[in-house]
Protein backbone atom coordinates (compact mmCIF):
# COMPACT_ATOMS: atom_id res chain seq x y z
CA UNK A 1 0.00 0.00 0.00
CA UNK A 2 1.22 3.53 -0.70
CA UNK A 3 2.79 5.28 2.26
CA UNK A 4 2.94 9.07 2.60
CA UNK A 5 6.62 8.85 3.54
CA UNK A 6 7.29 6.06 1.04
CA UNK A 7 9.05 6.25 -2.29
CA UNK A 8 8.12 4.99 -5.72
CA UNK A 9 8.91 1.38 -6.69
CA UNK A 10 11.70 0.27 -8.96
CA UNK A 11 10.75 0.33 -12.64
CA UNK A 12 11.94 -2.35 -15.09
CA UNK A 13 12.93 0.24 -17.73
CA UNK A 14 12.88 4.03 -17.76
CA UNK A 15 13.68 6.07 -20.86
CA UNK A 16 15.04 9.63 -20.98
CA UNK A 17 16.65 11.76 -18.27
CA UNK A 18 17.72 9.62 -15.29
CA UNK A 19 16.13 11.98 -12.75
CA UNK A 20 12.92 12.51 -14.73
CA UNK A 21 12.34 9.76 -17.30
CA UNK A 22 9.68 10.37 -19.95
CA UNK A 23 8.66 6.71 -20.28
CA UNK A 24 8.27 3.95 -17.69
CA UNK A 25 8.05 0.32 -18.81
CA UNK A 26 7.11 -2.81 -16.88
CA UNK A 27 7.38 -6.33 -18.36
CA UNK A 28 5.99 -9.63 -17.12
CA UNK A 29 6.46 -13.05 -18.76
CA UNK A 30 4.68 -15.81 -16.80
CA UNK A 31 2.81 -19.08 -17.06
CA UNK A 32 -0.67 -17.97 -16.02
CA UNK A 33 -2.00 -14.72 -14.57
CA UNK A 34 0.15 -13.30 -11.73
CA UNK A 35 -2.44 -10.96 -10.26
CA UNK A 36 -0.58 -9.30 -7.39
CA UNK A 37 2.59 -8.84 -9.46
CA UNK A 38 0.60 -7.17 -12.24
CA UNK A 39 -1.29 -4.96 -9.77
CA UNK A 40 2.06 -3.85 -8.36
CA UNK A 41 3.41 -3.08 -11.85
CA UNK A 42 0.28 -1.05 -12.64
CA UNK A 43 0.68 0.78 -9.32
CA UNK A 44 4.23 1.84 -10.19
CA UNK A 45 3.22 3.01 -13.67
CA UNK A 46 0.21 4.98 -12.42
CA UNK A 47 1.81 6.49 -9.32
CA UNK A 48 2.22 10.24 -9.78
CA UNK A 49 5.42 10.06 -7.71
CA UNK A 50 6.97 8.59 -10.83
CA UNK A 51 7.49 11.40 -13.36
CA UNK A 52 6.46 9.57 -16.54
CA UNK A 53 4.34 11.06 -19.28
CA UNK A 54 3.98 7.63 -20.87
CA UNK A 55 3.54 4.32 -19.04
CA UNK A 56 3.88 0.98 -20.81
CA UNK A 57 3.00 -2.40 -19.35
CA UNK A 58 3.45 -5.59 -21.35
CA UNK A 59 2.26 -8.80 -19.74
CA UNK A 60 2.75 -12.05 -21.63
CA UNK A 61 0.89 -15.12 -20.40
CA UNK A 62 2.29 -18.44 -21.60
CA UNK A 63 -0.02 -21.47 -21.83
CA UNK A 64 1.25 -25.04 -21.84
CA UNK A 65 -1.95 -26.01 -23.64
CA UNK A 66 -4.39 -23.95 -25.68
CA UNK A 67 -5.62 -20.38 -25.23
CA UNK A 68 -8.32 -20.06 -22.59
CA UNK A 69 -11.96 -20.10 -23.71
CA UNK A 70 -15.46 -19.79 -22.28
CA UNK A 71 -15.62 -19.14 -18.55
CA UNK A 72 -11.84 -19.20 -18.21
CA UNK A 73 -11.58 -16.43 -20.82
CA UNK A 74 -14.24 -14.33 -19.08
CA UNK A 75 -12.44 -14.84 -15.76
CA UNK A 76 -9.09 -13.76 -17.25
CA UNK A 77 -10.66 -10.60 -18.69
CA UNK A 78 -12.32 -9.93 -15.33
CA UNK A 79 -8.95 -10.30 -13.55
CA UNK A 80 -7.29 -7.82 -15.95
CA UNK A 81 -9.90 -5.19 -15.12
CA UNK A 82 -9.71 -5.99 -11.42
CA UNK A 83 -5.93 -5.47 -11.52
CA UNK A 84 -6.17 -1.93 -12.89
CA UNK A 85 -9.05 -1.08 -10.53
CA UNK A 86 -7.10 -2.44 -7.57
CA UNK A 87 -4.04 -0.37 -8.50
CA UNK A 88 -6.17 2.78 -8.82
CA UNK A 89 -7.93 2.06 -5.51
CA UNK A 90 -4.63 1.57 -3.70
CA UNK A 91 -3.33 4.87 -5.06
CA UNK A 92 -6.51 6.80 -4.32
CA UNK A 93 -7.83 9.62 -6.49
CA UNK A 94 -5.08 12.09 -5.60
CA UNK A 95 -2.23 9.63 -6.21
CA UNK A 96 -3.31 8.40 -9.62
CA UNK A 97 -1.41 9.78 -12.64
CA UNK A 98 -4.49 10.35 -14.79
CA UNK A 99 -2.82 12.68 -17.26
CA UNK A 100 -0.25 10.23 -18.62
CA UNK A 101 -0.58 8.10 -21.71
CA UNK A 102 -1.13 4.45 -20.85
CA UNK A 103 -0.19 1.54 -23.08
CA UNK A 104 -1.07 -1.55 -21.06
CA UNK A 105 -1.06 -4.73 -23.15
CA UNK A 106 -1.75 -8.35 -22.20
CA UNK A 107 -0.86 -11.12 -24.65
CA UNK A 108 -1.71 -14.78 -24.14
CA UNK A 109 0.36 -17.31 -26.13
CA UNK A 110 -0.35 -21.04 -26.32
CA UNK A 111 1.86 -24.05 -27.10
CA UNK A 112 1.16 -23.71 -30.85
CA UNK A 113 2.06 -19.99 -30.88
CA UNK A 114 -1.58 -18.87 -31.16
CA UNK A 115 -2.03 -15.44 -29.58
CA UNK A 116 -4.79 -13.43 -27.98
CA UNK A 117 -4.24 -9.72 -27.20
CA UNK A 118 -5.93 -7.11 -25.00
CA UNK A 119 -5.13 -3.47 -24.32
CA UNK A 120 -6.29 -1.01 -21.72
CA UNK A 121 -8.67 1.52 -23.24
CA UNK A 122 -8.44 4.65 -21.10
CA UNK A 123 -11.68 6.10 -22.53
CA UNK A 124 -13.64 2.96 -21.64
CA UNK A 125 -11.63 2.44 -18.42
CA UNK A 126 -11.28 -1.28 -19.11
CA UNK A 127 -9.29 -3.79 -21.10
CA UNK A 128 -10.48 -4.36 -24.65
CA UNK A 129 -9.72 -7.26 -26.96
CA UNK A 130 -7.03 -6.60 -29.59
CA UNK A 131 -3.92 -4.47 -29.83
CA UNK A 132 -4.19 -0.69 -29.48
CA UNK A 133 -4.31 1.48 -32.58
CA UNK A 134 -1.66 4.15 -32.17
CA UNK A 135 -1.85 7.22 -34.34
CA UNK A 136 0.92 9.73 -34.57
CA UNK A 137 0.42 13.29 -35.68
CA UNK A 138 3.34 15.37 -36.88
CA UNK A 139 3.73 18.96 -35.75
Amino acid sequence: MPNVEGTSGFIDFAIDNYNKPEIGIELSLKYGWSHEEIVYDFLKLLDKKNPFNISISFNMIFRQGRLVKGGYLRNLEKRMNEAISEAENRLGNEEFGKSRELFFIVTEVDKDDNKHHWHYDKRKTRFTEGLPVITHTST
